[in-house]
């Protein structure tokens, strides 16, 4: 695998930011804090010709400016050559008037290929 491009993502495909990658696989269960919580689950796979873009928008309705980014993760991954990796990431995103933190969480596994 090669390293990730230094260049602005916008536009350019999976191919064009890792040559070397057939496709990323992206499966995610996002979990609200608390007990009765059922979790919401989420798989998306990334082809050579998708946008190299790894972002979710988080999926609370009355959430401001939040979601995820899993582009860091990838690009970690690519440049130390892993092919699988596993962990949590939350939402940094503002509910309602009030401003409280989001904090919706996504426990998430990404396969390379």
């Amino acid at each position: 695998m090669s390293s990730p491009s230094t260049v602005c993502r916008n536009h350019l495909s999976l191919s064009q930011v890792y040559p070397d990658l057939r496709r990323i696989m992206l499966f995610v269960a996002f979990e609200e804090a608390g007990p009765e919580s059922e979790p919401s689950y989420q798989q998306i796979i990334f082809t050579a010709e998708n946008e190299a873009v790894f972002r979710l928008d988080c999926s609370r309705v009355e959430c401001a400016g939040g979601g995820f980014d899993f582009t860091p993760v990838v690009d970690a991954m690519v440049t130390n050559r892993e092919t699988r990796a596993h962990g949590t990431l939350s939402c940094s995103g503002l509910l309602g008037s009030g401003g409280a933190c989001c904090a919706l969480r996504a426990e998430y596994r990404i396969i390379i290929d």
